[in-house]
C-alpha cells in the first residue's frame, strides 16, 4: 500500500469516528467499503464486550454441550425452489418451504404470526406469538392458509406448552419455543420438513437471505396474504443499520437487521429469516421477525432476533425433540452397527494353530458284585412233651365215701 492510500484510509477512519460519513450501500464481502468494514468491526467488538452475563457464567462445557437427539432419516432445511407477502414480497408457491408454520389462535382464520419447525415437535418463533393465547394451533405441511391450502398434506396440531427465555425483554431476548401436543412425522412423503439451526455465535453479516411470513402485503396495511409470501433481503451489521436508518434501536447482540425488497409487517411476527447454504442446498434459520420497524415501507429494514446467539439455550429447550440430520456421532439416535476392523500391525499375522486337546478315556468304575449274607439254617427243636399227672377226685372213687377214711377207722 503506497503513501497516498494510507493517507486516504486514515482520512476515512477520522471522518467515520467524527460522524460525518454514512456508509454507502454495502455489496458482497469482497467489495465492502472500508467504512462499513469499520462499522462491522465496531459492532463485533461491542457484541463480544456485551455478551450476556448468563452465557458468560456458563462453563465452556455447558455452553457447547449438545443435548439434542438427531436422526439421519431426514435432512433439515430442504426447499423446492422451482418457482420463485410481506410488503414488497412475492408468493413462492406451495410446497416450497415446508418448514414455515402459520400459528393461529383456535377458532380464528387469520394467523397471529408464524414460526419455523426445528424438531419433530418444536417450533421457533417470537415471544409475542408464543404468549398470544393459551389456545394456539399450528398448521404444518402447507404454509398456505387460503384457498390454495392442501387439505391432504396440511395438519393442524394443538400447541401443548411454550418455553421462553428466562432473561426475556421485548428489546433483547424475545424468543419463544412452541411445543406440539404430539410429534410430527418428518419424511419425504409427509410434506413436513424442519429447518437447520445456525452455527453458535456466528454473525452472518452481508449475506443474501429470505424472509417468509403471512402478514400485511400493502403499505397501507389493509390487505393480508392468504398464502405464505417471501421477501429477498440482505443481512447487515447492527452498526450499519444504526448509521443508515433513522431511529433504529441501539446495537444489540441479540438482534440482526436485514434490508432489501420488503420488510416484516403486522402479522409477520415470528416469521423465519433464512440463509441458504449453497454447498448443501439447505436453509439455516438465522433470525425470526422481532419488531415491526418501519412497517409498510417497501425499502425499510427488518429487525430480527439473532438465533445464532441462542443456540445453546435452544438445544436445552428442545432436548425432548428429534432433529433432522446431518447428525454428529454424539447425538445420533439411529447409530449403524459398525463392523469390527482388523488390527493393523507391522508384523505379519501368523495363523493361530489351536493346540490339540488330548482325549482322556473315561475308565468306568469296576462293578463289584454284591455278596448276599449267608443264610445260616436254624434247627427247629421239638418241644418236650411234659406228662401232666392225673389227680383223682373223691367223687370218682368207686368205693364210695369210705375211701377217704383211714384203715384204722
Amino acid at each position: 500500500m503506497n503513501l497516498l492510500s494510507l493517507f486516504g484510509l486514515a482520512l476515512s477512519l477520522l471522518q467515520v469516528s467524527s460522524g460525518n460519513v454514512i456508509p454507502s450501500e454495502a455489496s458482497d464481502n469482497s467489495n465492502m467499503d472500508e467504512a462499513e468494514a469499520l462499522a462491522e468491526k465496531v459492532d463485533n467488538e461491542s457484541r463480544d464486550a456485551n455478551y450476556s452475563a448468563n452465557v458468560l457464567e456458563q462453563s465452556f462445557e455447558e455452553r457447547w454441550k449438545d443435548p439434542r437427539k438427531c436422526t439421519n432419516t431426514c435432512r433439515c432445511g430442504p426447499s423446492n425452489e422451482k418457482v420463485s407477502r410481506i410488503v414488497g414480497g412475492v408468493e413462492p408457491g406451495p410446497y416450497v418451504y415446508n418448514w414455515i408454520v402459520p400459528i393461529f389462535i383456535k377458532g380464528e382464520t387469520r394467523p397471529t404470526g408464524s414460526g419455523a419447525l426445528i424438531t419433530d415437535r418444536h417450533i421457533l418463533t417470537s415471544y409475542a406469538v408464543a404468549k398470544a393465547s393459551r389456545n394456539l394451533v399450528a398448521r404444518l405441511g402447507d404454509g398456505n392458509i387460503g384457498p390454495n391450502a392442501n387439505a391432504q398434506t396440511a395438519i393442524d396440531i394443538d400447541i401443548l406448552s411454550v418455553s421462553t427465555h428466562e432473561n426475556y425483554t421485548d428489546l433483547d431476548i424475545d424468543i419463544g419455543i412452541l411445543i406440539l401436543a404430539q410429534p410430527i412425522n418428518i419424511s419425504a412423503t409427509s410434506g413436513v420438513d424442519t429447518i437447520c439451526l445456525p452455527e453458535f455465535g456466528r454473525n452472518y453479516y452481508n449475506q443474501p437471505a429470505i424472509f417468509l411470513g403471512h402478514g400485511n402485503v400493502k403499505p397501507e396495511g389493509q390487505k393480508w396474504s392468504r398464502n405464505v409470501v417471501k421477501a429477498d433481503l440482505k443481512t447487515r451489521s447492527n452498526g450499519y443499520c444504526t448509521k443508515n436508518y433513522p431511529n433504529y434501536p441501539p446495537e444489540n447482540v441479540y438482534k440482526i437487521c436485514a434490508d432489501g425488497k420488503g420488510s416484516p409487517c403486522t402479522g409477520d411476527r415470528g416469521g423465519p429469516l433464512a440463509l441458504k447454504d449453497e454447498s448443501t442446498d439447505t436453509y439455516k434459520l438465522i433470525g425470526y421477525s422481532s419488531q415491526d420497524y418501519m412497517c409498510g415501507n417497501k425499502f425499510a429494514v427488518g429487525i430480527f432476533g439473532r438465533v445464532a446467539e441462542l443456540v445453546p439455550w435452544i438445544h436445552r429447550a428442545t432436548k425432548l425433540g428429534v432433529y433432522c440430520g446431518p447428525c454428529t456421532s454424539d447425538n445420533l439416535i439411529d447409530k449403524p452397527v459398525q463392523p469390527v476392523q482388523p488390527v493393523q500391525t507391522d508384523k505379519p499375522v501368523l495363523p493361530v494353530i489351536p493346540k490339540p486337546i488330548p482325549i482322556i478315556p473315561i475308565q468306568p468304575n469296576p462293578i463289584i458284585p454284591i455278596q448276599p449274607n449267608p443264610i445260616i439254617p436254624i434247627p427247629i427243636l421239638p418241644k418236650p412233651i411234659i406228662p401232666i399227672p392225673i389227680i383223682s377226685l373223691g367223687r370218682d372213687n368207686p368205693e364210695g365215701d369210705n375211701s377217704d377214711k383211714s384203715p384204722s377207722e
